[in-house]
């Protein structure tokens, strides 16, 4: 199945930043039900109006929450830069804990080095590991992947990549 062909209905997008993908998806909101943004730096909630683009907002690391079991109902979770904000060994817990919570995966990243420190003040959007486009594929498994210049884009599902 190609991501055009998905059709979640539970969308849990980790580390929104600026709410890209639920702006980017907005047209497809009315056939999911819930979107829920997970944002570990609050001051991200008010200065890109996060509350108007998801339906639940949880503030906090993805580390310490549990993540809701949607692989029977097709939730989908969207690490869009995510990955590289994480040591390697807490990324690769990530991705197996989201594999084991949903259905779909997206996982976007830079696939070069690409130094970044505090951004608005965030600490937490230092880069932390600079993955190349073979090192993510390796650890998000058998996927379809695409490399771009800059940025690898891997999508996983459940039902054909076990």
């Amino acid at each position: 199945m190609k991501i055009r062909d998905a059709n979640p209905v539970w969308v849990w997008d980790i580390g929104p930043g600026a709410g890209t993908y639920s702006d980017l998806m907005f047209d497809m909101h009315a056939s999911y039900r819930t979107w829920t943004a997970v944002e570990i730096w609050e001051p991200y909630v008010e200065r890109f109006n996060l509350r108007d683009k998801y339906d639940e907002v949880i503030i906090g690391n993805v580390m310490d929450i549990e993540l809701p079991d949607h692989t029977t109902e097709d939730g989908l979770v969207i690490l869009g830069d995510v990955l590289e904000h994480l040591m390697e060994d807490q990324a690769r817990e990530l991705i197996v804990r989201c594999k084991n919570s949903f259905r779909y995966m997206l996982v976007s990243l830079p696939i070069i080095h690409a130094p970044q420190g505090t951004v608005y003040g965030n600490p937490y959007e230092a880069h932390l590991k600079h993955w190349t486009f073979d090192e993510m594929h390796a650890a998000m498994g058998h996927c379809e992947a695409l490399k771009g210049h800059t940025l690898g884009v891997y999508w996983w599902d459940k039902e054909i990549n076990g």
